[in-house]
């Protein structure tokens, strides 16, 4: 029992201990970040080779702040910050910010949104972790050339769906059942938290989040929202 609470209390230092130095390393990073935007602001008088590097360091800026984000997720409490948010303009904007990656890959970013869409009370930045992770997987997935589709829509149930559909590499029937699992990546840079995050804050916004792939031809990725939690812009 003595050995049980060590461990317990280890856990809690260590996860103490990450918290505070993912919120030091986010600091530097704000730093580089401001720094490569001011250089794309002078895009003009700068070289091929010199838009290159700029290019790639931001996509490797980019892969850092999105695994801190997720590990931050493991190691803060649980807040609730709730307020109506518009679905459709939390995906516009986790599709600006993953934009820069698909072009990169020359993936074509699509947008077919259902008009009147309802409000959805939830915490909005959990929401925006949820889109920009399945977002960032759909672009990787998707060899160059690829395309990616976002549909917000009502669903026969009446409730409203956030889709992402992708025409890259899919999900075999083996590890469809373990792709949600902490840890569990077929990527070669890959974390393996990104759809685990996904699922717990899913659950904890009290979403249901599912998905269909077929090897070698895509997959798609549903956010499905409950109606309690939506609220019709004739209401605000």
């Amino acid at each position: 029992m003595f050995d049980d609470f060590v461990s317990e209390n280890r856990l809690h230092i260590l996860g103490k201990i990450t918290a505070t130095l993912l919120h030091e390393i986010r600091n530097p990073l704000s730093v580089v970040k401001l720094s490569l935007d001011y250089l794309n602001m002078h895009r003009d008088e700068l070289s091929d080779d010199l838009l290159e590097t700029i290019e790639n360091s931001s996509q490797a800026l980019f892969r850092i702040q999105a695994l801190v984000d997720n590990l931050l997720f493991f190691s803060r409490p649980n807040t609730k910050e709730e307020k109506l948010c518009s679905i459709e303009q939390i995906s516009n904007y986790a599709t600006d910010i993953v934009e820069a990656e698909a072009s990169r890959k020359k993936v074509l970013i699509a947008k077919e949104c259902s008009p009147d869409i309802p409000y959805v009370r939830c915490d909005v930045n959990k929401l925006l972790q949820i889109f920009l992770n399945l977002l960032t997987n759909a672009v990787e997935a998707c060899n160059d050339g690829g395309k990616v589709i976002i549909r917000v829509y009502t669903n026969q149930m009446q409730n409203i769906v956030w889709e992402v559909e992708d025409n890259g590499v899919g999900i075999s029937d083996e590890d469809k059942v373990t792709i949600f699992n902490d840890f569990f990546t077929k990527k070669q840079k890959g974390t393996g938290l990104g759809l685990s995050v996904c699922k717990s804050l899913a659950e904890e916004l009290k979403f249901e989040i599912n998905f269909e792939s077929q090897l070698g031809k895509g997959s798609k990725f549903f956010l499905i929202f409950n109606l309690n939690l939506l609220v019709s812009k004739n209401e605000i």
